[in-house]
């Protein structure tokens, strides 16, 4: 197998300061990006790899399944967003890597889930780049913070789930961003921690 020269940035892509592990693109071309990047950070991503196999490996996963679960979260990827699949593909083709490997990677949480393991080392973030349908998330800012973005001020003390100052009654689904220290009774939001999963009306 032949490997690009790593060491060094792809042409036209900037590099983040020394140790920070960032990339910036401004070239709209998935393939093209993700090949970028996987010659820019070829050997950050060859060592996340790794890791997983290692974590894989100490919760059970038999190493011969790692391929079969990779090519199915790579098939469902493909099917789900196309243009992410091909950044993907390019990435790993960038790092020297089957496409394989890196959508075991995106797929590890579920693979986990998966196996039934238990053991701690994964720890996994949601991301969305907003547009229409994209879910809501913290950036997006808590019930509270909406309230006061929209003019609408929402009583408030702690902004901790901890004073029960900013409870209100909710029609609509919720979530608690950290657990309350107080109980909720149903129907209800602690508008200063919570944020909404669908449409929802904030009786105030």
């Amino acid at each position: 197998m032949t490997h690009a020269d790593l060491s060094r940035p792809a042409p036209g892509v900037t590099a983040a300061a020394p140790g920070l592990p960032a990339f910036r693109s401004d070239d709209p071309d998935p393939t093209r990006r993700g090949h970028a990047f996987g010659r820019t950070h070829g050997h950050r991503v060859r060592a996340t790899v790794a890791a997983y196999r290692e974590l894989f490996d100490a919760v059970g996963v038999d190493p011969h399944d790692l391929r079969p679960h990779g090519e199915q979260a790579g098939d469902e990827i493909a099917r789900w967003a196309p243009d992410l699949y091909a950044e993907l593909a390019a990435s790993a083709s960038g790092a020297g890597l089957p496409v394989w490997e890196l959508a075991l990677v995106n797929a590890r949480t579920e693979i986990l889930a998966t196996v039934g393991a238990t053991a701690e080392g994964e720890c996994s973030t949601a991301v969305h780049a907003g547009g229409p349908g994209a879910p809501h998330t913290a950036d997006d800012g808590t019930l509270l913070d909406l309230g006061e973005s929209a003019g609408v001020r929402l009583p408030s003390a702690c902004r901790a789930a901890a004073c029960g100052t900013c409870l209100q009654r909710v029609e609509g689904a919720t979530a608690h961003l950290i657990t309350p220290g107080l109980p909720v009774p149903p129907g209800h939001a602690l508008p200063c921690c919570a944020v909404p999963t669908g449409a929802i009306t904030v009786r105030a």
